[in-house]
C-alpha cells in the first residue's frame, strides 16, 4: 500500500515527464476524485494509506491524462459559475470564457426583472378601480405565472451550462434550450434534474432554431449562444486535448469561423421581442467581422463587446431595436 502523499508525488513526477500542464494539481484532482475527498480533506489525510485497488484506479486516470485525455472527461464533472455539472465524452466542455458571457446575460435579465416589478407596482398603484380579488386577477401583472416570466433561448446548449446557470440565478425566467446532439441533451437533462431545475428549462433536439415551436416567435427576451467558432484552417493548431477528444461539431464554425453566427443573427430576429437581446460568444479575432455583419442589419444594434480576462473581445451583446 501507498500513502496519498506518495501517490501524488509519484504521479506528479510522471506527468511532468509527459509535459502535462499543472502536474501536481492534476494528480490531486484525480486522486481526490477516486477517493471521493474534497481538496481540503485530501490535504488533511495526505498521510493516510490507500488500497491497491484505489491506487490502480488512480493510476489508470494518470495514464489517460498523460495521453492528453481531458481531465473533465476523466472526472466526468465540470464547475461552471459554482454549479457542479456532469460531463461526458463527445460533449463540449464549458470554458471559463463562457462564464463571462453568462454573467452578462444574468445581469441583463436581472435588470429586466427589476423593471418588470417596478412596472407592475406602478400599475397596481395607478389602478384605483380594483375592488375585488376577481378584478385584481384580470390585471396583466397578476395573471398566469407564465405571463410574468422572462423567456430565454439557449442555442447549442451542450451540457446545459449557460441555460442552467441563467435559470439558477433568475427565478423569474423560463429557459428553452436546443442542441443537435442527442448525447449532449441527455447530459443536459441530467444536470437539470440534479440541480432541481427540470421545471424551469425545456430541451429541444434540432439544428439551431428548427425545432422551436412557431408559437414562440417574437416571445424571447434574450437569446444566448456559444456557437462553434473555430475556423477550419485553425483546427490543426488546437491543443491535442481539444482536437483529439472534443466533438468537432461543437468546435468548427466554417471557413471564417462565423458560419453559425450568421445563421443565428438572421434567424434570431424571428424569435426575439422588440428590445430583446442577443448575446453570442466569438473567437479572439472575430470582433471586427461580427461588427460588420450586424452593422448591415437595421433591426439590430450592438450594445457592447465583452472582453475576457486578457482584454480580448469575447462576446457581442446585440439589442433588437425594431
Amino acid at each position: 500500500m501507498i500513502s496519498i502523499q506518495s501517490a501524488i508525488e509519484r504521479a506528479t513526477t510522471f506527468l511532468k515527464r509527459k509535459k502535462i500542464k499543472s502536474p501536481r494539481l492534476t494528480a490531486e484532482i484525480l486522486i481526490s476524485h477516486v477517493l471521493s475527498l474534497s481538496m481540503t480533506d485530501l490535504y488533511l489525510k495526505r498521510d493516510n494509506l490507500i488500497s491497491d485497488d484505489e491506487f490502480r484506479k488512480f493510476w489508470e486516470l494518470i495514464i489517460a491524462r498523460s495521453k492528453r485525455f481531458p481531465i473533465q472527461y476523466l472526472t466526468q464533472e465540470v464547475d461552471f459559475l459554482g454549479l457542479k455539472l456532469k460531463i461526458k465524452e463527445d460533449v463540449f466542455i464549458p470554458r471559463p470564457e463562457t462564464e463571462i458571457l453568462t454573467l452578462k446575460a444574468i445581469s441583463i435579465l436581472k435588470n429586466m426583472s427589476i423593471n418588470k416589478s417596478m412596472k407592475a407596482n406602478k400599475n397596481i398603484n395607478n389602478n384605483k378601480n380594483i375592488k375585488t380579488n376577481k378584478n385584481i386577477k384580470k390585471n396583466n401583472h397578476l395573471t398566469s405565472s407564465n405571463e410574468k416570466k422572462l423567456w430565454v433561448l439557449d442555442i447549442g446548449t451542450g451540457c446545459g451550462a449557460i441555460g442552467l446557470a441563467i435559470a439558477k440565478n433568475i427565478p423569474g425566467c423560463f429557459v428553452y434550450a436546443t442542441d443537435i446532439s442527442e448525447k449532449a441533451l441527455k447530459v443536459a437533462k441530467t444536470n437539470a434534474f440534479n440541480l432541481n431545475l427540470s421545471d424551469r428549462i425545456k430541451f429541444f433536439k434540432g439544428y439551431l432554431f428548427e425545432t422551436i415551436p412557431s408559437n414562440l416567435k417574437h416571445k424571447f427576451n434574450l437569446i444566448v449562444s456559444n456557437p462553434p467558432y473555430i475556423p477550419i484552417s485553425e483546427f490543426k493548431e488546437l491543443q491535442s486535448e481539444v482536437r483529439e477528444y472534443e466533438p468537432k461539431i461543437a468546435l468548427l464554425g466554417g471557413e471564417e469561423g462565423l458560419f453559425y453566427h450568421k445563421k443565428i443573427i438572421s434567424k434570431s430576429m424571428n424569435f426575439l421581442k422588440k428590445d430583446g437581446y442577443l448575446i453570442m460568444e466569438i473567437g479572439h479575432d472575430q470582433s471586427e467581422k461580427i461588427k460588420e455583419i450586424i452593422k448591415n442589419i437595421k433591426e439590430y444594434k450592438i450594445k457592447e463587446m465583452i472582453k475576457d480576462l486578457s482584454k480580448i473581445d469575447r462576446a457581442v451583446v446585440v439589442q433588437k431595436i425594431e
